[in-house]
C-alpha cells in the first residue's frame, strides 16, 4: 500500500509537503552560493594577481606530493626576495594532469601584489575558477528545480482547497 501520510484521504497533495521542497530547494540555492563563494573568489585573486601585479623570479624550496582519492597534487613552497625582505609563496598544483613533479631549486616568475608582496602566485599554478563554477551551477540547478518544484505544488495544493471550497 502506498504511504499516504503526505497526501489528504482523497490522495490530493498537502501544502506542507511542496512547502519542504521549498525549504529544501531555497537552503541548497544559499549552499550554491557559499560554494560558488569558495571556490571561485581565490581564483579571481589569483587571476587579478598576474594581470596587474609585477614580476620576480622565486626559487623553489619544497615539494611535498599528496595523493588524496585517486589525485596527485604537490604543495609546492617558492620563496622570492623583494627589496631584501624574503616571502615565501605555497601553492598547490596537480601533477597528474601533464604536470611534472617540480624540482627543488628550479627558479620559477612570481607574479606579486605591489601594494602586498605577501599576495603572489606562480603563474601557471594558480588557483582555477572552473571547479567552482562547475559545483555552483549544479547546487544551482538542483536548488531551482527543488524550489520550483516546490512552489508548483503549493499552488496546486492552494488551487486544489479554493476549488474545492467554491463547487
Amino acid at each position: 500500500m502506498e504511504n499516504m501520510e503526505n497526501f489528504s484521504t482523497d490522495g490530493k497533495p498537502q501544502v506542507s509537503e511542496s512547502a519542504g521542497l521549498t525549504l529544501a530547494g531555497t537552503f541548497i540555492l544559499l549552499i550554491a552560493i557559499a560554494v560558488s563563494a569558495i571556490g571561485i573568489i581565490p581564483g579571481l585573486i589569483d587571476a587579478h594577481t598576474i594581470a596587474t601585479g609585477a614580476t620576480v623570479q622565486g626559487t623553489v624550496v619544497g615539494a611535498k606530493e599528496n595523493n588524496n582519492r585517486g589525485r596527485t597534487s604537490e604543495e609546492v613552497q617558492v620563496t622570492y626576495m623583494l627589496d631584501g625582505d624574503t616571502y615565501t609563496v605555497k601553492e598547490i598544483r596537480p601533477i597528474n594532469r601533464g604536470f611534472a613533479p617540480t624540482d627543488i631549486g628550479e627558479t620559477v616568475t612570481v607574479y606579486y601584489d605591489v601594494a602586498d608582496p605577501e599576495r603572489a602566485t606562480v603563474k601557471g599554478w594558480e588557483k582555477g575558477l572552473l571547479t567552482g563554477i562547475i559545483t555552483g551551477v549544479v547546487f544551482l540547478s538542483l536548488g531551482i528545480i527543488l524550489t520550483g518544484n516546490g512552489l508548483y505544488l503549493t499552488y496546486k495544493a492552494k488551487r486544489l482547497d479554493k476549488d474545492e471550497v467554491t463547487s
